[in-house]
């Protein structure tokens, strides 16, 4: 029997707690009802379908949750550490915005979570100048969030965002206080600790920024292939790849380079996530029609070659509806289009109906190849 419940289960449990969740008067419902479910469609290929679900800060909407029970097999949280100790010894345990309670409630388990990323340092952690010191307090976060989430998480993103050849490192690391305390080496006592603090879990490194010909991906992807083998020579247990895959409309897809590197990838043993699919529109013609033909045709293209790597066993989206997308300017104002209209860059509207990303993510999903475990 899987270890997941249904969908009659989870939106049985979720009317529970929010009788509103099952009224008729919640937008985009009856829409969603007649829908395939992308989690249903994916798990019939061996693939875990999940989302994003909320947007930056995180909101709490019945209509949306119910959208997100019905099309997604797991959620990925925002469980960033700079929020969760804000200061050395103050836990704030919480701080999701309801997502990580939502998933419980329903049985769903949880995916992503970085550990270490670069962007969500405590500002504090940047003032300590011994290793031993630093190593230490990684070890102790690591460890609060097995012992808080670790039940829950179906993968979990030990390391994020930690490469960039562009800072002029030899071995392609990022220049930021781990590099800085540790070279390379924090990564293996990383995957080490985790693997402590999360025994059941995916170990996962996650990367950005791998899906173009230019320059600085393929020396990204090459410095990846090193950073895995590196792990693989000593032991630590890195289970998987996430390639967040965060698409350009207008930016053109490496095909044949990116089919490549998921073969490199797979053939070291690892599986792959598809971590937090979406398209940004910003290029994109004002009408909607076809800007969203556009968008789902970017969507079409990269799954072609993503999926059909069977290494590839989950995809999560980031972010399920238009309504809630971190692709704002109100998040980061280089997002904004020169129009002003708001970016469409996920499978539904903000009205929660589903558009034509949602049927390329659909056939997509319907062609890959059987997964065999």
């Amino acid at each position: 029997m899987s270890r997941f419940p249904s969908r009659r289960m989870c939106l049985s449990t979720l009317g529970c707690i929010f009788p509103a969740l099952l009224s008729s008067g919640a937008r985009g419902v009856s829409s969603a009802e007649s829908l395939p479910s992308l989690r249903d469609v994916a798990a019939s290929r061996g693939i875990r379908f999940g989302a994003a679900p909320y947007g930056y800060p995180p909101v709490f909407t019945p209509d949306y949750d119910r959208l997100v029970v019905e099309q997604c097999a797991m959620i990925a949280p925002v469980l960033n550490w700079a929020q969760i100790t804000p200061k050395p010894g103050e836990f704030r345990i919480g701080t999701d915005g309801g997502v990580v309670a939502m998933a419980r409630s329903c049985r769903m388990p949880l995916t992503g979570a970085h550990l270490l990323w670069y962007e969500a340092m405590p500002g504090w952690l940047h003032s300590i100048p011994d290793p031993a010191v630093a190593r230490a307090l990684i070890t102790d976060h690591i460890r609060l969030m097995g012992r808080t989430y670790g039940d829950a998480m179906w993968s979990v993103n030990v390391i994020n965002e930690a490469l960039n050849p562009r800072d002029g490192r030899g071995d392609g690391l990022r220049r930021d206080a781990f590099s800085r305390l540790f070279g390379a080496s924090y990564w293996d006592f990383a995957f080490r600790a985790a693997r402590q603090a999360f025994p059941r879990s995916l170990l996962v490194y996650n990367e950005n920024g791998m899906e173009q010909d230019t320059g600085d991906m393929v020396a990204k992807r090459a410095a990846l292939l090193r950073q895995i083998d590196a792990l693989r020579r000593s032991g630590a247990p890195i289970d998987a790849v996430g390639l967040q895959a965060h698409l350009f409309l207008g930016k053109p897809f490496d095909a044949a380079g990116y089919r490549t590197f998921l073969r490199e990838i797979a053939a070291r043993g690892l599986r792959i996530i598809i971590s937090e699919l979406d398209v940004m529109d910003i290029q994109a013609p004002a009408a909607i029609a076809v800007r969203d033909r556009a968008v789902a045709e970017v969507y079409r293209r990269y799954l072609e070659v993503a999926l059909s790597e069977p290494a590839v066993v989950a995809l999560v989206v980031w972010g399920l509806s238009d309504r809630y997308t971190w692709l704002t300017p109100q998040y980061n104002k280089s997002f904004a289009r020169r129009d002003g209209l708001p970016a469409r860059p996920l499978p539904f509207d903000d009205e929660l109906r589903p558009k034509p990303a949602f049927n390329a993510i659909l056939e997509a999903l319907r062609a890959a190849p059987q997964r065999s475990g």
